[in-house]
């Protein structure tokens, strides 16, 4: 019966584990329209408070300005009080200049939804609804990644 038992938990366990980070060549996470290239700006939503987000902000304001509608923008903000970062993160958003949709995840939603041990912040950018490249903190070459997306 022991066995059973410790069998029954190992087996609990391993379906609750989170899955891996997202990498190149997984689904996207999140939905996104699949007729164009995505870029998917996720973060914790308390670094809206510091300026830590200030340079990425730039790099996507810039293949938005120079892309336009041509490329989807998400941001997915990791948050636990949600009613306070929803006005955060939008607020932080006009204030850089960046259009995109918001999405509001938990961090254990999150988790769940990216995968553990990925980059925070991080950038996704998707064509097809398929993960082309993945950025941590240095965002050297996404500009380049997208142009190439678009000219394929």
């Amino acid at each position: 019966m022991k066995k059973i038992s410790l069998l029954a938990a190992i087996c609990l366990l391993a379906a609750c584990r989170p899955p891996g980070p997202t990498v190149v060549g997984d689904a996207l996470p999140v939905d996104v329209a699949t007729d164009r290239p995505t870029v998917v700006w996720a973060f914790n939503a308390d670094r809206c408070l510091s300026c830590t987000l200030t340079d990425p902000s730039r790099v996507l304001r810039g293949i938005q300005h120079r892309h336009g509608n041509a490329v989807d923008f998400v941001v997915v903000a990791i948050t636990e009080d949600r009613e306070r970062d929803e006005a955060l993160v939008a607020a932080f958003l006009r204030s850089v200049r960046l259009s995109a949709r918001v999405e509001l995840q938990g961090a254990m939603a999150f988790t769940l939804t990216f995968g553990l041990g990925g980059p925070e912040p991080a950038v996704y950018v998707a064509d097809a609804g398929r993960v082309a490249a993945v950025y941590g903190e240095d965002l050297e070459g996404l500009p380049d990644d997208v142009a190439r997306l678009l000219a394929d």
